[in-house]
């Protein structure tokens, strides 16, 4: 009996974040084209209005679409394991800010790297991968 009270409530107010993801959006253009400005002394046409608040709730619904996404959620799960992994944490612990910036900082300098180094290297036969191996590892050391 309680648990269907329960699913019944969290039925409802999801409902209510619904209507809320398009009703906010409406609102924000609504109090935004009744400003009392300079800009808008003449009232713009309605259109101008409609064509602001649709693609804004429009956006703002798709938004909430991606953010519930089972994709987004596997992704993020993905990722967040692969940052214990690389810091050598155990599976549920939580991840410092340092961890999270050690691991986008490693992958961010081989992302930006590699392609200086298949340029300046590549054309002497020196193996890129290499070279960016060593060169992602000085930089490395240097910013521990």
């Amino acid at each position: 009996m309680e648990s269907q009270r329960a699913i019944m409530e969290a039925e409802s107010i999801n409902r209510l974040t619904e209507l809320a993801f398009l009703f906010i959006p409406l609102s924000f253009a609504a109090a935004l084209f009744s400003m009392q400005v300079r800009e808008l002394s003449t009232s713009p046409p309605v259109a101008y209005f409609v064509a602001f608040a649709l693609p804004l709730s429009a956006t703002t619904y798709a938004l909430r679409a991606v953010a519930r996404s089972a994709w987004l959620q596997e992704t993020k799960q993905a990722l967040l394991t692969n940052i214990r992994t690389f810091k050598s944490l155990p599976p549920g612990a939580r991840i410092p800010n340092l961890a999270i910036l050690a691991w986008l900082f490693d992958h961010l300098v081989i992302i930006l790297t590699e392609p200086i180094f298949q340029v300046r290297y590549g054309q002497f036969g020196m193996n890129t991968r290499l070279a960016n191996y060593l060169a992602c590892w000085a930089i490395h050391s240097l910013w521990r």
